[in-house]
């Protein structure tokens, strides 16, 4: 039995997917049926970077601390501390927001915003797991 949740994941990610499918069908439509079946079997088996099956929760942790790794390294080299922790909330459209009242919440996300490698990451835990924030502080990473 699927919670809400998983059933409305499971329906965006249709929905997203057959937007790709529309998007490029339309574009393919002159090239002939033959080239669209088989874009649409191409679409269908292709390896996303960001992975939508469901992860252990070891894994789970694993990546969150990665990313928060990731999100830490990329903040101090621009000068930005973790004092006070940033907590970031990964919207649906994949833009990550300041939740708190961090000093440098404009900093952080027009940083944020500009590093794919970190806003995949972030899409993918929100994606296999629906945990849309972390918390990234000095020494610990943590999903809220």
């Amino acid at each position: 039995m699927n919670s809400p949740i998983t059933s409305a994941r499971l329906a965006m990610q249709a929905a997203s997917l057959g937007s790709q499918v529309a998007g490029r069908v339309v574009n393919q439509v002159a090239g002939g049926v033959e080239k669209t079946i088989g874009l649409f079997e191409e679409i269908l088996e292709d390896s996303s970077p960001v992975k939508t099956q469901p992860l252990s929760a070891g894994e789970l942790q694993s990546l969150i601390n990665r990313v928060g790794e990731s999100v830490k390294k990329s903040l101090e080299s621009i000068g930005i501390v973790m004092n006070p922790p940033i907590e970031l909330a990964v919207q649906v459209d994949g833009e990550v927001r300041v939740t708190n009242d961090h000093p440098d919440a404009a900093r952080i996300e027009t940083a944020l915003s500009g590093n794919r490698d970190i806003l995949d990451q972030l899409q993918q835990i929100r994606n296999v797991s629906g945990v849309n924030r972390l918390i990234v502080s000095k020494s610990t990473y943590l999903s809220a």
